[in-house]
């Protein structure tokens, strides 16, 4: 994780939205509130918002190369492979609504 980030550092969550104008609420680990989204697609958009962290570290684990030595060795080629495609899929899953 990227210590030098100016964001609020994840996980984060939401709470969907139940009142008429579909409002949800998107907050950090310690409760406080990130962000609160008003429109009919709400609870959707507070799902993606809540995901960011997670994307991101996602994404990081995409570009992170542990080094070129290591990449020749198959056995772990296809580890960090199927690591970054789990992490991947999870990220996704969370920002469709999936895992919270």
């Amino acid at each position: 994780m990227n210590t030098n980030a100016k964001h609020t550092p994840g996980p984060w969550q939401y709470s969907p939205g139940h009142d008429p104008h579909n409002q949800a609420q998107i907050y950090g680990e310690n409760g406080k509130t990130l962000a609160i989204t008003y429109s009919d697609e709400g609870s959707a958009n507070a799902q993606l918002i809540a995901a960011a962290p997670a994307l991101l570290e996602a994404l990081r684990e995409c570009i992170t190369e542990p080094g070129a030595a290591c990449w020749k060795k198959r056995e772990y080629a296809e580890k960090r492979i199927r690591y970054i495609d789990q992490m991947a899929r999870a990220a996704i899953s969370q920002a469709e609504g999936g895992a919270r």
